[in-house]
């Protein structure tokens, strides 16, 4: 099994249905994770399936259509949606989805407005967003999905931030880089409707590359390592989702890691891979 370093998540409110006939385990407890790259710089297309209930290692799930990194996801009950980011020596704006309820390799589902790496992926039930990025420059675009149809996105709001925490019905961005500076920015949005992002309150470092998607349950937002002051970090913090304020200290992971994926479900968080 490869060293997956850097790899990229799948990381909305956890995928469930009445059975998950891929692995034998209940979705609502599953997180994918897609892609990656390895200590000798070679990427991958395999899409693994964590068990985020118990402890356990991955297991195969599928096949995306191009080794990648630098992507992102989303997705619902039914099905799982991912941004490829970088793959063939070039930044994409190709968008894939695997289904659940059987394992299998990923289908393609549409593309972003824009070509664009490390962007970042939130939704509710029936609307997906990817957010953010950079190629030659970061970006504050916003690409809404319908998740039922797929297609092209369409432009949902702007964004100040590039890391996304999925609940209900908010998504929180933190950290990474836009104005032409590394900031501490947590900005919220709203998923169910169209606007911009509102500031919600600032991490507890200037901080990049913080695990992408973050954790979540209904109440709280985790995010783990990350850049601060020019170091990696082991740093977990949190917010609590129903009220706007800054983030607190919730723990430390075990190494100084950036670049991490993240999935949960309810209550407990996975941060799995990345650079150290």
């Amino acid at each position: 099994m490869p060293n997956y370093n850097g790899v990229w998540s799948l990381t909305t409110q956890l995928q469930y249905a009445s059975t998950w006939q891929g692995d034998n385990v209940a979705p609502f407890a599953q997180g994918l994770i897609s892609g990656g790259k390895d200590t000798d710089g070679v990427l991958y297309n395999v899409t693994q399936s964590i068990n985020v209930a118990s402890a356990g290692n991955a297991v195969d799930f599928g096949d995306a259509s191009a080794a990648h990194e630098e992507g992102c996801g989303f997705g619902n009950s039914t099905k799982a949606v991912i941004h490829l980011g970088y793959f063939s020596s070039a930044i994409s704006s190709t968008v894939e989805v695997f289904t659940f309820g059987s394992a299998g390799d990923a289908v393609d589902f549409g593309d972003r407005s824009v070509t664009i790496s490390e962007a970042f992926g939130n939704c509710n039930d029936t609307i997906g967003h990817i957010s953010g990025g950079i190629n030659a420059s970061a970006s504050n675009v916003i690409d809404r999905f319908v998740i039922a149809s797929g297609g092209t996105g369409t432009s949902a709001a702007s964004d100040a931030t590039d890391s996304i925490t999925p609940a209900a019905s908010i998504g929180l961005f933190a950290g990474g880089y836009g104005n032409n500076a590394y900031n501490n920015v947590i900005d919220r949005l709203a998923l169910a409707s169209a606007g911009n992002a509102t500031d919600f309150g600032d991490l507890t470092a200037v901080k990049l590359y913080v695990s992408n998607g973050g954790a979540a349950s209904t109440t709280r937002g985790v995010w783990a390592g990350g850049v601060a002051s020019g170091n990696r970090t082991n740093v977990i913090e949190y917010v609590t989702i129903a009220s706007a304020g800054n983030a607190t200290d919730f723990g430390d992971i075990l190494a100084a890691v950036e670049g991490m994926a993240g999935c949960s479900n309810s209550t407990r968080g996975i941060f799995a891979g990345g650079a150290s």
